[in-house]
């Protein structure tokens, strides 16, 4: 579980009203946080979106959208993926 802090989350889907996040330290996932959706704006409201959340006594009090480290992830992964997808040099064999 983390203490109180900022941190780094990723909006990982929102399903029966709740938005599923989860919890990133030194790039990795450390934990899982549910929030009712209430609790978000409205245009935040979206899977894989990138936010900074500060939890003060175990709740969250501050979320924020990153959107630019939401479009390079999104790039990222992309890129990933269209490498991915390419077929491999067709072997000359004698």
């Amino acid at each position: 579980m983390v203490t109180d802090g900022t941190y780094t989350a990723v909006i990982d889907r929102i399903e029966d009203g709740h938005a599923v996040l989860l919890i990133e330290e030194a790039g990795k996932d450390v934990d899982e946080l549910v929030l009712h959706e209430s609790k978000l704006p409205f245009e935040m409201r979206e899977a894989n979106l990138v936010v900074h959340i500060v939890l003060e006594g175990g709740t969250v009090t501050s979320v924020k959208a990153d959107r630019e480290a939401t479009d390079e992830r999104m790039e990222d992964a992309q890129s990933r993926f269209d490498r991915l997808a390419q077929r491999p040099p067709e072997s000359k064999e004698p």
